[in-house]
């Protein structure tokens, strides 16, 4: 999967995904061949976390 320069779109592209493919980011990432730390550290630098319960990435700010 190519994933997208742009962080905002890159957070929707992912919660689009995991919601409607009913993964989570594990699966995500073992499925699409992508590195599940660099992806984490990619999107925590764009202010960005991953919640494990509702499998989904949310803002920071939005804490």
């Amino acid at each position: 999967m190519k994933l997208p320069s742009d962080i905002n779109i890159l957070v929707s592209m992912l919660n689009m995904r995991l919601r409607d493919e009913g993964l989570d980011l594990c699966e995500l990432c073992a499925r699409e061949d992508l590195d599940r730390e660099e992806l984490m550290d990619r999107l925590r630098h764009g202010g960005f976390c991953y919640d494990e319960k509702h499998h989904c990435f949310y803002s920071v700010d939005e804490t």
